[in-house]
């Protein structure tokens, strides 16, 4: 995630990043793998904030529906 754009966006997005990296053991595999590659958490958390938003573009493009169940 670059330090471009609008800082509550950011905030907003790493907020929700964190979120479902913590209640959420299937997204939460990307966390990990970007962990073991030795980074630190808030540069592994914008990682997973970035592919995160690429999820939801592709469920709001598509008219995709999840279920987390």
């Amino acid at each position: 995630m670059s330090k471009r754009g609008l800082r509550v966006l950011q905030y907003a997005l790493m907020n929700a990043a964190h979120n479902v990296v913590k209640n959420s053991a299937t997204f939460n595999a990307y966390y990990d793998a970007k962990m073991a590659e030795s980074r630190i958490h808030p540069n592994a958390l914008g990682h997973y904030a970035g592919k995160l938003v690429r999820f939801i573009w592709n469920m709001l493009t598509n008219e995709l529906e999840i279920n987390l169940n």
